[in-house]
C-alpha cells in the first residue's frame, strides 16, 4: 500500500476517534437521540427536524410522492418552498432508503466528521504538515459552537457547517485555476444551500467573495490573472444559482406569503453576542451553561464565542510566527472580523453592514458567523502547529517533533471533548413519546376535523405519525394568512406570540372565538389543566369530555419526567372541512377584515375580495363530501340548487389549482385564509392539485445548470478551464 494511502487511513482513523470521543454519550448509546440538557431535552431536533423526517416518510409510504404540501399542520402549509425541509439535499435521501427517521443524530455526527476531513484537506492545500493539518481537523470536528448547535438540534446549520471547509478548499483550487474547479465550486455551494439554512451560506459566499476581491487587488504570483480569476468566480456563482434554482424559485415565492420577509428586523433586535460574551473565549461557562443561560432568557448555543483555549493560543502562535505564510494572516483576519461581527448591534461594524450591505438585514442572530469563525480559527491553529513543528524539527528528531504536535492534538481533543460532554445529553429510545390516549382518540382524523392542542400534549411528530390535523404546529416560516386566521380565533385584543402560534405555550387566560374555531373545523380543544381548575376561556357550549394525564413529550436518559394533566373539550358546532354557502361579504382592508371574520356567521356567509356569483338566488349551507385528501390532491363532490361558494377549510396559498367538472376554475381567498371556489347550480366534482410555485421553470434552469457543469468538467482544455502552466503576465 502506498505510504500516502497509509497516511490517509491513519488520519481518517484519528478524526473518527476524535469525533466518537466528542459525541461519546451517543456512541455509548447508539440508538439514543442526541440533545442538550436545556429544556429537559426538548430542542429543534425533537420538536421539528426529526418530526419533519417522520412527515416525509409517512407521505412517501401513504401516497408514494414527494411531500410538497403538509396537510396535517397549520391548516395546510407548503414544504416545497420551506428551505429547512431540505428536500433536495442528497444525504437526506437516506431516510427514504432506510425507512427510518431515527438516523438524525448520527447524521449530524457524520457531518461533524465530514467537516473535520474537509478541514484537514484544506490545511494540506495550504501546505501545512500532516500533523498540523490533523490538529486543524480535530479542532473543527469538535468546535464548541458547532457542538452547541448540535445539542440544540440545529440539523441544517450543522449540515451547512460541514461544507464550509470544503467550499474554502474549492476556492483555493479555483484561485489557482485547477481542473474542474469552477463546477466543483458551484456544486459545493449548491449542496450547502440545499442543506436548508441560507444564513450560513450567505455568510460563506460573502467571505469567499472578499477573498476573491483581495486576490483581484493584490494579484498574487500563484493565482490566476485578474481576468481569468474574475471569470472563474462569476462563472461558479452563475452555475451555483442555476443548480439551486429548483429550490430557490419556490422558496422565493413562498417567502412572499410568510411572516419572514427581508427588512422585518432591525439591527437592535436581531440577537447576537455582546462584549460580556468575550469572557467565554477563556471560559465557556463564564455566563453559565445552556440551562443557566436559558433561565436568564439567553441562548448559550447562539452566543457562544468559545473556540477552545489551546486552539486560540495556537492561533496566536500561528499569526506571530507564520503571518507571512499564505492563509495564516488571511484566516486570522477573518476570525477577528467574524468575532467583531458576532457581537451584533454592540458594535457599529455590524450596524453598518446590517443597514447598508445587501441582504444582511434578512437574517437574525449574527453570532451564527461563528460557524465561519470556527473554521478560520481551526486553519490558523493548524498554522500555529505547523510553525511549532518547524521549530521543534530544528532541535529534535523528526519523530520527536511529530510526537510533540501529536500531544498538542490530543490536548485539543481532550479540551473540546470535555466541553462537548458537558453540554450534550441523550434521550433513550423510550424517552420520546410517540403515542398516548390522545393519539388513539384522534388517529386518522385529518380530512375530517382539526384539533387545537399544545405541543406537549400532541407533538407534530405524533400528528404526522397518526394522521391528525392540528391548527397549530411548529414552523419558522408561518404563512401570513394562517397567522391572520389564528389571530381572528383569539378573543380580545392581544396578539399571539410565536411560541403560542406554534403550540409550545398556551396562555391560560387565552379566550377563543367560537364562530372562527367552528369555521376552521376545530372539533376538539385539549389544554393543560389540573383537576379541579375552572377555566373561564372555553366557550360556554363546548362540552368537557374527559380529563387525564399523559407522559411527557421527551425525557432525558436517567430522568423520569412528570406526567402532564389535561382536559379535553368538544365543539358541537364545528363545521365540516368542505361546505357551500351563498351569501358573500366584501372584504375590508387591514385589521378590519379580522374584525369582520370575528363577527362572521360562517354557516351562512363568506368573506371575499369580490363577489364572483351572478345575481339571483344563492345556495344555502350545504356540506360537501371529500372523496380524496392527500398532500397534493383534494377531490370534493357536492350538489347545490343555486350558485354558491365552495369553502375548503385549508389554507389559501400559491401553487394550488382547481378544476370543476374537468374545467379550470379560480381559487379565491375566502374568509381571509381559506380556499373558495365559485360553483354554479348543479352537481359538481371539484379537483384541487398542488405544484410548488415556479417549480417547472426552476427545474428546467437547474437541469441546464447541471448540463453546463458536466460540459465544463468535460471540456477542461477550453481556455477558461485549462489550468495555467505559464507564469502570469507582468502588468
Amino acid at each position: 500500500m502506498p505510504r500516502s494511502a497509509q497516511y490517509s487511513i491513519l488520519i481518517a482513523v484519528a478524526l473518527t476517534a476524535a469525533c466518537l470521543l466528542c459525541f461519546g454519550r451517543l456512541a455509548i448509546h447508539p440508538t439514543d437521540i442526541l440533545v442538550g440538557p436545556q429544556s429537559g431535552g426538548a430542542n429543534d431536533l425533537t420538536g421539528y427536524f426529526q418530526p419533519l423526517r417522520v412527515y416525509q416518510l409517512e407521505m412517501w409510504r401513504r401516497y408514494g410522492e414527494l411531500p410538497e404540501w403538509d396537510v396535517n399542520l397549520q391548516m395546510g402549509r407548503p414544504t416545497a418552498g420551506n428551505p429547512q425541509a431540505s428536500l433536495y439535499y442528497p444525504p437526506n435521501w437516506i431516510y427514504f432508503l432506510t425507512g427510518t427517521e431515527r438516523l438524525a443524530s448520527w447524521m449530524m455526527v457524520l457531518h461533524h466528521l465530514f467537516a473535520g476531513w474537509g478541514m484537514y484537506l484544506l490545511c494540506r492545500r495550504l501546505k501545512f504538515a500532516r500533523p498540523a493539518a490533523l490538529l486543524g481537523g480535530v479542532t473543527y470536528v469538535a468546535a464548541p459552537y458547532l457542538v452547541a448547535q448540535t445539542a440544540e438540534g440545529h440539523y441544517p446549520q450543522i449540515c451547512v457547517a460541514a461544507w464550509i471547509p470544503w467550499a474554502m478548499l474549492c476556492f483555493e483550487r479555483l484561485r489557482l485555476g485547477k481542473r474542474y474547479s469552477m463546477p466543483l465550486m458551484a456544486a459545493v455551494l449548491a449542496l450547502a444551500f440545499f442543506c436548508g439554512h441560507v444564513q450560513e451560506v450567505y455568510y460563506l459566499v460573502v467571505v469567499l467573495s472578499a477573498f476573491w476581491i483581495v486576490d483581484l487587488i493584490r494579484q498574487p504570483q500563484d493565482a490566476l490573472p485578474r481576468k481569468s480569476l474574475a471569470i472563474h468566480w462569476i462563472g461558479a456563482g452563475a452555475l451555483m444559482a442555476g443548480l439551486v434554482a429548483i429550490e430557490l424559485g419556490p422558496i422565493w415565492t413562498t417567502s412572499q406569503q410568510t411572516t419572514r420577509q427581508q427588512g422585518e428586523r432591525t439591527a437592535d433586535v436581531v440577537g447576537g453576542a455582546n462584549f460580556e460574551n468575550l469572557m467565554q473565549l477563556i471560559n465557556p461557562y463564564a455566563l453559565g451553561g445552556p440551562v443557566e443561560m436559558l433561565q436568564r432568557k439567553g441562548l448559550y448555543w447562539e452566543t457562544l464565542l468559545y473556540v477552545g483555549v489551546v486552539p486560540l493560543l495556537l492561533a496566536v502562535v500561528g499569526v506571530a510566527l507564520g503571518w507571512k505564510r499564505y492563509g495564516v494572516l488571511r484566516y486570522g483576519i477573518l476570525f477577528l472580523t467574524a468575532l467583531l461581527f458576532a457581537l451584533g448591534s454592540s458594535t457599529p461594524f455590524y450596524w453598518l453592514l446590517h443597514n447598508f450591505f445587501p441582504g444582511m438585514s434578512t437574517f437574525r442572530e449574527p453570532a451564527r458567523i461563528m460557524f465561519v469563525a470556527s473554521a478560520a480559527v481551526a486553519v490558523v491553529a493548524a498554522g500555529g502547529a505547523h510553525c511549532l513543528l518547524e521549530l521543534l524539527q530544528r532541535k529534535l528528531p523528526k519523530a520527536g517533533a511529530i510526537a510533540c504536535v501529536g500531544v498538542l492534538c490530543a490536548v485539543v481533543a481532550i479540551e473540546l471533548t470535555a466541553h462537548a460532554w458537558n453540554i450534550t445529553r441523550t434521550i433513550a429510545s423510550d424517552g420520546l413519546r410517540t403515542e398516548s390516549e390522545l393519539t388513539e382518540r384522534f388517529a386518522d382524523s385529518a380530512g375530517k376535523y382539526r384539533v387545537w392542542i399544545d405541543q406537549d400534549l400532541l407533538s407534530d411528530e405524533e400528528a404526522w405519525q397518526h394522521n391528525v390535523a392540528k391548527v397549530r404546529g411548529y414552523d419558522p416560516f408561518t404563512l401570513v394568512r394562517h397567522g391572520a386566521m389564528l389571530q381572528a380565533a383569539i378573543a380580545g385584543e392581544r396578539k399571539l406570540q410565536g411560541t403560542e402560534a406554534s403550540g409550545f405555550v398556551t396562555d391560560p387566560d387565552l379566550g377563543y372565538r367560537a364562530n372562527v374555531m367552528s369555521l376552521i373545523g376545530v372539533r376538539y380543544i385539549a389544554i393543560r389543566q389540573e383537576e379541579g381548575s375552572d377555566p373561564n376561556n372555553i366557550p360556554a357550549n363546548w362540552k368537557l369530555l374527559q380529563r387525564g394525564q399523559i407522559p411527557p413529550r421527551v425525557r432525558l436518559r436517567g430522568s423520569s419526567g412528570e406526567d402532564i394533566p389535561y382536559a379535553l373539550y368538544e365543539n358541537p358546532d364545528a363545521l365540516p372541512r368542505a361546505f357551500v354557502v351563498g351569501q358573500t361579504i366584501s372584504a375590508e382592508r387591514g385589521q378590519q377584515v379580522i374584525e369582520q371574520l370575528q363577527n362572521l356567521d360562517p354557516q351562512h356567509q363568506v368573506i371575499l375580495d369580490q363577489d364572483p356569483l351572478p345575481p339571483g338566488d344563492r345556495a344555502v349551507f350545504t356540506p360537501a363530501t371529500i372523496v380524496e385528501y392527500s398532500p397534493s390532491r383534494v377531490i370534493i363532490e357536492t350538489e347545490t340548487e343555486a350558485p354558491g361558494i365552495l369553502v375548503l377549510g385549508d389554507t389559501f396559498a400559491a401553487g394550488w389549482k382547481a378544476n370543476v367538472n374537468g374545467k379550470p376554475a379560480p381559487i379565491l381567498p375566502a374568509n381571509i385564509g381559506l380556499r373558495g371556489i365559485p360553483l354554479a347550480a348543479g352537481k359538481h366534482r371539484v379537483e384541487l392539485s398542488f405544484t410548488p410555485p415556479m417549480w417547472k421553470a426552476s427545474a428546467i434552469m437547474s437541469l441546464l445548470a447541471i448540463a453546463m457543469c458536466i460540459y465544463a468538467a468535460v471540456k477542461t482544455q477550453m481556455n477558461l478551464l485549462n489550468p495555467r502552466s505559464d507564469p502570469p503576465a507582468e502588468e
